[in-house]
């Protein structure tokens, strides 16, 4: 440094600029100078080292199950100290987060861990063939009485030879014809209450409302409408389960 003028003059630059900046800010704040990164807090200023190699991954899991044996062990020391506890926060209905503490001057977190349900793909809003629409409800759906009444009548029109529709706008009417002879007749009334695979299986899948419609041409479509309010009731259920499971473990649950 003392060889380098340019050094010296961007030393005292940062001191003066610092010091100027303090008298303006309690709380501390970094600069950056000629590509080197300082923090100044309470009166000090020091330089942050950049590390030549990248941060190593968080802890990625995919069940609440290996979140909270994770949690459990500890392999890594993370939830050792009492007085600074780190914070599960129940991210959305398909993401849990496990977050450190503040640190003491940047006061920010660092991501610990991120657990992620990969929920399976359902076509919402628009028709399909009524064989595809049955195979979409028996492989993402939870089987209850609704599931299977709906189910039961998309199997119908792939079965039979025609069908026809009609309705009031809630009720709707499928009758099932071969030739002129009429086989079948059933009343199937909307919302059809349903649990699709929308969020960590270790909970019970939240029901809710969806408009169900049949038409001419083996068709069948599915439609959402409670306005994604079953996403606070999963994010509730989640975070109730992980509360139970880490009640006597050093973490803070968030939902």
């Amino acid at each position: 440094m003392e060889n380098n003028p340019n050094l010296k003059d961007a030393m005292s630059y940062l001191v003066d600029t610092g010091l100027a900046l303090r008298e303006a800010r309690s709380a501390p704040f970094m600069l950056d100078v000629e590509g080197r990164t300082y923090l100044f807090h309470n009166g000090t200023h020091e330089e942050i080292e950049k590390k030549d190699d990248e941060a190593p991954d968080c802890m990625a899991v995919y069940t609440l199950s290996g979140l909270v044996d994770w949690i459990r062990a500890d392999p890594d020391h993370l939830f050792a100290d009492k007085a600074n506890p780190c914070t599960v926060k129940v991210d959305s209905p398909t993401r849990v987060i496990v977050l450190s503490p503040l640190t003491s001057v940047l006061r920010v977190r660092s991501l610990l861990s991120n657990c992620r349900y990969e929920a399976p793909s359902v076509v919402y809003g628009a028709y399909m063939d009524a064989e595809d629409f049955g195979i979409m409800l028996q492989t993402n759906f939870t089987e209850d009485d609704n599931r299977n009444t709906v189910l039961k009548i998309a199997r119908n029109l792939t079965e039979e030879q025609s069908a026809q529709t009609a309705d009031d706008g809630v009720s709707q009417r499928v009758t099932l014809k071969t030739g002129v002879k009429e086989i079948d007749s059933a009343v199937f009334r909307n919302p059809a209450f349903l649990c699709p695979l929308r969020t960590f299986p270790e909970i019970t899948q939240p029901s809710s409302p969806f408009v169900i419609r049949f038409k001419e041409g083996h068709l069948a479509a599915i439609f959402e409408s409670d306005g994604g309010a079953w996403r606070n009731e999963a994010v509730k259920r989640i975070g109730t389960w992980l509360k139970e499971r880490l009640a006597d473990t050093n973490v803070v649950v968030i939902a």
